[in-house]
Parts: C-alpha cells; structure tokens; sequence
C-alpha cells in the first residue's frame, strides 16, 4: 500500500508539473504574440529589422506552438494512468475495508465454489450461498430444456449473496466438455481449432453466449498437451504442441472481450497417460530439472495471456513432491507456481471429489492441505454438499493453529479482485 501510495503522489505531482508547464508556455506565447503586434506597427519605418523580426517571431511561435502540442499529448497520458492508478487503490481500499468487517466463517465461505445440477431446485444453491456465504456456484448441466431458466438462477443466487455476489462459472470448453448442449451454442473442440484466427473468433462467440446468460467465468482453455488417443485428456487439448500458448492466449482474448473470464487448467499438467484423475491418482514420472520445461505452455500463457485464474491438477509428480498431488502440494502451488512462474492470480483447486483425492483423504481434510499449500479456493462441483464439512474443516483448521487467518486473508483478497474484474467485464 505504501509504494502505490508513493507512486500515486509521485503522478499527482507530475501532474501538476506538467499543467503549470503547459499554462506557462501559453502565457509565453500570448507574451511573443503581442511583442509580433508591436513589431508590425513599427513595420513602416524599418522594413528590414520587421523582416528579420517578423522571421525570427515566427520560429519561436512555431518552438512555443511546438512544445504546448507535445505537453497537451504527455497530459492525457498523465491523466490515464493516474486514474488507473487511482481506481486501483480505490478497489483495494474497499477490499481491505470489507475483508475487515467480515467474520471468520464469512471469510472461510468465499474460498468455495459449488455446482448447480439440473437435478437439484436453484433453491438449493440459493440456501447454501445464503448459509455459508460460498464465493461462487458452477453450473454443470444446461439443455434446451433449461436454458431460458439461467439468467433467473442467477439473479437468485446473487440476491442471495448480500456479502459479495458469487462468481458464475461452467465447463464450457467445446467438444467432450461442454455443459450447455442447447441448440445454437457453438459446440467447437481445442482439437478442431485450425487457426489462431478461429480460436479468437470462438473464444469471442462462445464468451458472448455465456455473458447473455449471466456466467461470469469459464473453466478453459486446457493447455495439458496429450497426444496418444487412448489419453485421459487427448480429446479436450489443442491438436499441435507448437500451437498451444498462440492458441490459448486467442482464446482468452476472445472471451475477455466478451466478457468473460478464462481459468487455465489443469496445471501443472496430465502426463500423457490413460491415468484417469476422477478414478485414480495419474503419476507425472518426471525429474525435477525437467518440470519448467513440462510445464511451458502454462508458463508462457500465465506470462503472455495474464489470466486471472489457473485450476490444479490431482496429479503426483514424486520426484518434487512424493507425499502429496499438486493441488495439496506446497513444493508445487507455493514454491513453484507462485514464487518461480510468478503467477498472482487465484489458484483453484480441480473437483475436490474425485478419486485422486477421496482414494486417499476425505475432501474435508483435503481442503485444508490445499489451502496450506496456497491454493485459494475449493472446487466443489459434483456433491456441492460436501462442501460443508470441508468448511467446518478449515475453520477448525485455523482454531487450531494448521492454518492462519492471515492465510484466508490472502485468499480472499485475491478472490474478491478476480470478482472485481468480472463484474467490470460484465
């Protein structure tokens, strides 16, 4: 806060430098101006001075008009980037300021996300959001039977968030996962996109049907590289391993243009293996002096694409991590995502339910790991009820000393900027 404060003042005074620069040489120029008037009347009586002064007049009007063009170009720069600047603190002060007038189990709720099926009444969702204050709902099923409901469904589920509206997000990525099979939603693959040009272009299509809907947020693109067609993954990642970060970052652009935020999934990446992640714990054999280089295409998109938010992976890479899969690895999440990649963004976990996890620990316990490891918020998709326990897991957790509330703090300041920025995409 004190550096932005700093360099917030140390604009302002530029600010001002350059408008008293800017009045200082019109005053200058009107000063010349009327020295040229003077000049000219005493024109009759010494034609050649009025010659040499007339031209000499005119090089310094053109030096004045010269340098107030250049100062009225720099002002407006000034300008902008001292009201971006100054938007942004406003937004942080208003983050600190709600995060410090939450509670504790207020806190703790905004770090999960629960699915909405089809099956259950949006009632349901309403009911949970309003009981433990969860941060965000995924839709995972829409038909031509539903569809129109959407929008209704979320203007519910927002009602009944007072705290902070919930973030909306789907599994929208084309092909084999694609929640809304309605008719007339653009249904294209990773795997059938031929150009970059084609992947902006659904990127921007499919982030617009997702915005008229109210969805503030899709989990995609998917940037695992899987190549053998009996991998878990092969059908849901981009054809060509060259074409992955221009591809993805097209993707993004498209849907942030429509409005939509991307999630980059499912980092640090599947290996390239039938390992199936919601049955069994798929294992990455790789060194570590390999993993920069297997995790490329998340990095450079994290760098280039500057998304707001990346999913785990329930893989176990044991030679940088034997105990724990990446979602519940502080060596991964911590060390390698946050400090060596650089990446600031919200880390969310894959769906704490599936068989990597519960195999091994309850989804409860789970939970806690992951946010020890630095994840930020927990994905609850397929029995959103069982976000529940995991909640009571956490706040026993921080009673008891294995996590600190300055820890959720954290968390939540991430997760409240990433609702800060879909709402202004909205």
């Amino acid at each position: 806060m004190k550096k932005t404060f700093t360099k917030k003042l140390f604009l302002f005074a530029l600010l001002l430098l350059a408008f008293s620069e800017f009045f200082l040489s019109t005053e200058d120029f009107l000063l010349k101006n009327n020295k040229h008037t003077l000049t000219a009347m005493a024109a009759n009586a010494t034609h050649n001075l009025q010659s040499d002064s007339s031209l000499s007049e005119k090089r310094d009007v053109a030096k004045t008009e010269k340098k107030k063009d250049a100062q009225e170009e720099t002002i407006p720069e000034i300008i902008k980037e001292y009201n971006e600047l100054t938007k942004s603190t406003t937004n942080n002060d208003e983050i600190s300021a709600l995060i410090q007038s939450m509670t504790l189990e207020e806190k703790v709720g905004q770090l999960f996300i629960i699915g909405h099926w089809t099956e259950d009444n949006f009632y349901h969702t309403s009911n949970l959001l309003r009981a433990y204050n969860f941060g965000g709902v995924i839709i995972m099923k829409i038909s031509n039977n539903n569809v129109a409901s959407v929008p209704t469904w979320i203007d519910h589920w927002q009602k009944s968030s007072a705290l902070s509206k919930p973030l909306i997000a789907i599994d929208q990525e084309g092909g084999v996962v694609t929640r809304i099979r309605a008719s007339g939603y653009i249904q294209q693959s990773q795997r059938d996109l031929l150009s970059p040009e084609q992947a902006y272009s659904v990127g921007l299509i499919r982030g617009k049907e997702l915005s008229n809907l109210g969805i503030t947020m899709n989990l995609a693109p998917v940037l695992d590289t899987n190549y053998k067609t009996d991998s878990f993954l092969y059908n849901r990642s981009f054809s060509y391993k060259q074409d992955t970060t221009e591809y993805a970052n097209k993707l993004i652009q498209g849907m942030k243009q429509s409005g939509i935020s991307s999630v980059l999934k499912h980092y640090p990446g599947h290996y390239d293996s039938s390992a199936d992640s919601h049955v069994t714990l798929p294992i990455v054999p790789i060194k570590n002096e390999e993993y920069m280089d297997y995790t490329k295409y998340f990095n450079e998109v994290i760098k280039t694409g500057n998304p707001l938010a990346i999913m785990t992976a329930h893989v176990l890479i044991p030679n940088i991590d034997p105990s724990f899969p990446a979602t519940l690895s502080k060596e991964i999440i911590t060390q390698k995502l946050r400090k060596e990649v650089g990446f600031s963004g919200v880390i969310i976990t894959d769906d704490m339910n599936m068989g990597a996890i519960t195999n091994h620990w309850t989804s409860a316990d789970a939970s806690v790991y992951a946010l020890r490891a630095g994840v930020d918020m927990l994905l609850f998709a397929s029995k959103p009820n069982e976000a529940i326990n995991a909640y009571h897991a956490v706040l026993n957790a921080i009673k008891e000393g294995i996590l600190t509330e300055r820890k959720i703090d954290e968390s939540l300041e991430r997760v409240l900027s990433l609702k800060n920025e879909t709402r202004a995409a909205e």
